[in-house]
């Protein structure tokens, strides 16, 4: 058996995010050499499932604040009893909050080094949902304690790095990138006709889609205004939206209200990577305007499906894209994206090449990323224990 690692986060299954697809890939893979353990709150439910890897739930409560809601863990002895007789080479926690200080503590009193990723535009979203300043003063200066107080912080691209710079950090940031477990399966046409069928998807036209959580805070409204806008030219592309959220009731009242329900089509979510290939077998192109997410996994799901991108120019998730060339780029705005997709609609053959070209040289497999990352606990442990030679 290789390294004792231990994996910290305040979400996990059934509720499905990109940080729970991650921990859950990591798990799984490297529990193949090693023990691996992932520490989750138990406030929402008693799920369980089957994992390659140790599951414990620790007792919390639920904390809820503006529209988040936190994890408080409560005092739990049966798990620090295991944290502490394990004996873990490694600590990676997944969230700057209340479960991730319950990480520092328990690795500052274990002897443990502890890593953490910087997934999320934490600023964005306290400004976003309090509206204060001073509010987000405070609890920005809360989360960056977490992470300076972490033995090493990893990004999960260059410019999610530049992010977490932005907001004061200081030390030297790895970068671990996402991937993906999407393959290109040999029955494709059978699973897109499967999905036509189910959703009544009309072929004949070019479908659009968003895949991901359904939030207002990841540039929804800017695709529906698109939309709009693209709708009072032509008729000859359907949009989906696929996934599930808070603001799903919201978005749907701004559909109704532009009278947009024949052209704008709410999946909800699909379980199963079957399902999830078929429908992108009958998408033409994925519209992605987020300048909230640091790195989409969907995107790369989509690649592997040699179905393009748009993107936000400047994005974070646009990173490493060339427009025209393995995606597309447009600045923040309905009637910049809506031109695009103009252009995109005129010259189909053209989104074929692009599609294909990404399914080639975007998308990252996680065990490429997640043998690469685990190479660089090797690194952090070894720093720690130079450190704290005696």
């Amino acid at each position: 058996m290789g390294k004792k690692l231990v994996y910290f986060m305040d979400n996990f299954y059934p509720n499905v995010d990109g940080v729970v697809k991650v921990v859950n890939n990591y798990g799984k893979i490297l529990s193949k050499d090693n023990d691996c353990t992932v520490v989750v709150p138990d406030y929402r439910d008693n799920y369980q499932g089957k994992h390659e890897y140790r599951l414990l739930r620790k007792s919390s409560h639920l904390f809820k604040f503006h529209d988040f809601i936190f994890p408080l863990p409560k005092r739990c002895k049966e798990t620090d009893k295991f944290l502490k007789e394990h004996k873990a080479d490694i600590y990676h926690a997944h969230s700057p909050f209340f479960v991730g200080h319950y990480a520092l503590r328990q690795a500052k009193k274990n002897h443990v080094p502890i890593v953490a990723t910087f997934h999320s535009q934490f600023k964005r979203d306290f400004l976003e949902q309090t509206h204060s300043r001073l509010i987000t003063f405070f609890l920005m200066r809360y989360v960056m304690k977490f992470f300076n107080k972490c033995d090493e912080v990893w990004a999960v691209s260059n410019a999610t790095a530049n992010t977490l710079r932005s907001y004061g950090y200081k030390k030297e940031i790895f970068v671990a990138r996402n991937g993906t477990a999407f393959t290109y399966p040999d029955n494709m046409d059978e699973l897109k006709e499967k999905v036509r069928v189910q959703y009544n998807i009309d072929t004949n036209k070019t479908n659009i889609a968003f895949v991901g959580q359904i939030r207002l805070v990841k540039n929804l409204k800017l695709i529906i205004d698109t939309i709009n806008l693209l709708s009072k030219e032509r008729d000859d592309f359907h949009f989906y939206f696929v996934g599930e959220g808070n603001d799903e009731k919201k978005l749907k009242k701004y559909v109704h209200k532009l009278g947009l329900d024949n052209v704008i089509t709410f999946v909800g979510r699909l379980y199963g990577g079957d399902m999830m290939q078929g429908f992108f077998a009958n998408t033409d192109l994925m519209f992605f305007p987020s300048v909230y997410d640091n790195s989409s996994i969907a995107v790369q799901e989509a690649c592997v499906c040699r179905v393009p991108t748009l993107f936000t120019e400047g994005s974070n998730t646009s990173e490493g894209y060339t427009d025209c060339v393995t995606g597309y780029l447009a600045k923040e705005t309905p009637e910049a994206m809506k031109e695009k997709l103009v252009y995109i609609l005129d010259h189909d053959e053209e989104r074929k090449q692009v599609g294909l070209r990404a399914s080639k040289e975007m998308p990252h497999t996680w065990e490429e990323v997640i043998y690469e990352a685990a190479k660089r606990y090797d690194d952090v442990i070894k720093n720690y224990q130079e450190r704290h030679k005696k």
